[in-house]
């Protein structure tokens, strides 16, 4: 399940960077980033706890303590544009807040007004649409 997208200007096409969460068929839930620099990275592992709670969860901690707690940064400049593909997992304002966050202790940014206004004019919404259900 693909969570957000990042994207950054890139020469012929936009780079991308995106966050997914999956089981591999186990009894964990699995947090995948790849960055714009590098290939897919596990970051996480959750048992017990269902995709819903974590990706807001893992979302926030990434962009707040991403090369602190993760041993990587979600990102290392921000991105171009944001695509929100499960707002309904992945709220607005817990974007919001990672970003001011991640501005702050990264970049040093201490207006979160700037960081607001560059998130609001770069971030989308475009939901997945919901899954049909198999009949049995």
């Amino acid at each position: 399940m693909r969570g957000g997208i990042f994207e950054w200007p890139g020469p012929a096409e936009p780079i991308r960077g995106s966050l997914y969460l999956t089981t591999f068929g186990l009894r964990k839930t699995f947090v995948l980033m790849h960055s714009r620099s590098g290939p897919n990275l596990v970051v996480a592992a959750y048992r017990g706890m269902g995709g819903d709670a974590i990706l807001p969860l893992c979302v926030a901690s990434l962009l707040s303590h991403g090369d602190e707690w993760f041993g990587h940064e979600l990102f290392d400049e921000m991105p171009a544009r944001t695509i929100n593909r499960r707002p309904d997992l992945l709220p607005k304002q817990t974007l919001l807040d990672g970003y001011c966050d991640w501005a702050a202790q990264v970049l040093g940014e201490t207006e979160p007004a700037l960081t607001e206004a560059h998130f609001e004019a770069t971030y989308e919404e475009t939901p997945l649409a919901a899954p049909v259900p198999k009949a049995g």
